[in-house]
């Protein structure tokens, strides 16, 4: 048994453990004011050390450099305003450093450059307003970093750039008003993101096209003006999205619409939501369904070409030819939802582009002859199909 000397409200306690067979140190809760770490100098099996809920002001890490399988580190909520981490250095196996809920104003991450194997940092809660991360471009395991609720005001990501399987980074409740996510460019693997309660103004998504794993994606009260989703369309497997942001005027969803996994989407109700009107029946289909009275439906300035003709566009001029025999211009635009101008453009360049003769009278088109009538449905057939194989290849791409 070792003899650890324990400070409490003026009082010394000499407090047993038994450090020569455990790999865990444990004095959480306790309400220490002081505790003194000396005996570990003889305890280098030790693997973790909890020291977490108590009123320690201040901490000498020192012995624990001898402690060279150190797993974990807790000195969470405690009232630590400076920390030396220098002895941490000698620990190479640490994997979890948990600072959160002390008010430490500066901290020196350059220990940690050989705490190769480190997994989780939380530094939440805490007074930091300026810190360098680059010592952590070593930490390549690094899989959690929370920075939440700290007065943070400016913050390079730049290290991350190293640090691929990040996972999860928390950066709501600061004081930021910018940040550069091109850094984040190589985060494959990173799947929660919460930029949640800051002052950022503008924000590009793009470096978060690499995202695929990308789960729940956090902006909400933010300053945000404008926002494109764009980079979203590849994060097949966001299933929260917030974007409630009170300067956000409008926003086009329609980058949304083909993610499957998304259930929650949490957004302004002054936020004007748009939506190019060919998504319509996919937005029904989709988990936006729900607001779909509250998403405004616009056609979208386009070449119009034969690509233009969705399935559902194709499988109904087909369906209209084959039961009357002839195309009802003005109903057929009204189900199609586009105009005259759009559906003459499309159609008269689709039949003319293969010689198909057909009669326009009355706002009624129709093949001259029951044959013409056979070879344009092989013609709606060919161009179902090629529609078909063009949203196959799209697929694949993203």
């Amino acid at each position: 048994m070792v003899k650890f000397t324990c400070l409490s409200d003026g009082e010394t306690y000499l407090i047993e453990k038994d450090c020569e067979t455990s790999k865990i140190l444990d004095f959480q809760g306790q309400g220490w004011h002081e505790v003194d770490l000396s005996p570990l100098r003889n305890c280098p099996q030790i693997q973790k050390i909890y020291l977490n809920d108590n009123r320690l002001s201040y901490i000498d890490l020192e012995p624990v450099r001898h402690c060279t399988d150190l797993l974990e580190l807790n000195l969470y909520e405690n009232n630590i305003y400076k920390l030396d981490l220098s002895p941490l250095s000698k620990c190479n196996s640490l994997e979890i450093l948990v600072l959160i809920g002390n008010p430490i104003k500066e901290l020196n991450l350059k220990p940690l450059q050989k705490c190769v194997k480190l997994k989780n940092l939380s530094l939440s809660f805490s007074d930091i307003e300026k810190i360098d991360f680059e010592p952590l471009s070593e930490c390549r395991d690094l899989k959690i970093l929370d920075l939440s609720w700290t007065p943070l005001t400016k913050l390079d990501l730049g290290v991350f750039k190293s640090l691929s399987n990040l996972e999860r980074l928390n950066l709501t409740q600061c004081k930021l008003d910018e940040i550069d996510l091109e850094p984040l460019t190589n985060c494959e693997r990173l799947t929660k993101f919460d930029l949640s309660n800051n002052q950022i103004g503008s924000i590009d998504l793009t470096p978060l096209n690499n995202a695929v794993n990308l789960d729940d994606l956090d902006l909400s009260n933010n300053n945000l003006s404008e926002l494109d989703l764009k980079p979203m369309q590849k994060c097949l497997k966001l299933n929260k999205l917030g974007v409630n942001c009170s300067n956000l005027n409008e926003l086009d969803i329609s980058p949304l619409v083909g993610l499957s996994n998304l259930t929650v989407f949490e957004y302004n109700t002054k936020t004007r939501l748009f939506c190019d009107n060919s998504l319509i029946r996919k937005i029904e289909a989709s988990a936006l369904s729900k607001i779909r009275d509250s998403i405004n439906f616009i056609k979208k300035e386009t070449n119009i070409d034969q690509s233009y003709l969705r399935e559902s566009q194709i499988k109904q001029i087909k369906g209209i030819l084959k039961v009357y025999g002839e195309v009802n211009i003005k109903q057929t635009i009204d189900l199609l939802e586009i105009s005259e101008k759009e559906f003459m453009k499309i159609f008269l360049e689709l039949v003319g582009s293969s010689d198909i003769e057909v009669i326009i009278e009355n706002g009624i088109i129709k093949p001259k002859s029951v044959e013409i009538m056979g070879d344009l449905m092989v013609l709606l057939d060919d161009l179902y199909s090629q529609w078909e194989e063009q949203e196959k290849t799209t697929e694949k791409e993203t």
